[in-house]
């Protein structure tokens, strides 16, 4: 007889984030933890308003600690989430395979999965930026600043969570408003507290008649209604 184990863990604990700083940066971004609107417009200038704000903040991490040391750092946050990312892949296959899904176990594998696509998009865009941003002073590195940069800057890995949740989630309002197929009937951005935690932070979720671009989480949201 094989027994087959799967576990796993919501993003924010597997990567030690405070969930304290969750919540923070949430409230932020978002001004309050809890927000219905059915204007498109205003959803649109909301979601839009914390897209340019966490790219006003990526930016001047840049500026004020040097390309070469944002770029080591979103750079390992990237190693380190697609590592996560292709371990989980496995996993869920795996579960697949065996017909396995038990709800809350399969409900976390699929929300950490967009949350590390968000980080892993807005991560891609941002090490290109670091490399256009360098200078001749950033040529200058020892093994010293590498290995003080390879570390987790939770501050940052928000940033660019909040930097590619936002992205994915103007994209679909901005296909809504021109009309390409997506129906808009409302946009939900809410956070509560689970219970045992303090407060997460999750990702967009767009949706018309048939179709679900991504999930929503249980623990807060930017949904289309």
């Amino acid at each position: 007889m094989c027994m087959m184990l799967f576990q796993t863990r919501p993003f924010w604990i597997e990567f030690r984030v405070p969930l304290s700083l969750v919540r923070e940066k949430f409230l932020f971004y978002f001004g309050k933890e809890e927000i219905e609107i059915k204007d498109l417009e205003k959803a649109h200038s909301i979601i839009f308003k914390a897209l340019t704000t966490s790219q006003e903040y990526i930016l001047k991490r840049i500026k004020d600690h040097g390309a070469l040391d944002s770029l080591l750092k979103i750079s390992y946050i990237f190693g380190e989430v697609q590592s996560y990312y292709f371990s989980e892949k496995g996993a869920r296959k795996k579960l697949v395979k065996n017909n396995v899904s038990p709800k809350g176990l399969v409900d976390t594998f699929e929300e950490n999965k967009d949350i590390m696509r968000c980080i892993l998009d807005a991560s891609n865009i941002w090490i290109e930026n670091c490399i256009l941003y360098q200078s001749e002073d950033d040529q200058i590195i020892s093994e010293k600043t590498v290995r003080e940069s390879f570390v987790i800057d939770m501050d940052l890995l928000i940033d660019l969570y909040v930097c590619g949740m936002c992205s994915q989630a103007v994209s679909f309002l901005t296909l809504s408003k021109n009309n390409n197929g997506l129906t808009f009937e409302g946009v939900r951005i809410t956070q509560f507290v689970p219970l045992g935690f303090n407060s997460a932070l999750s990702i967009p979720c767009m949706t018309d008649s048939s179709i679900t671009v991504c999930r929503c989480s249980s623990n807060s949201e930017i949904c289309f209604l």
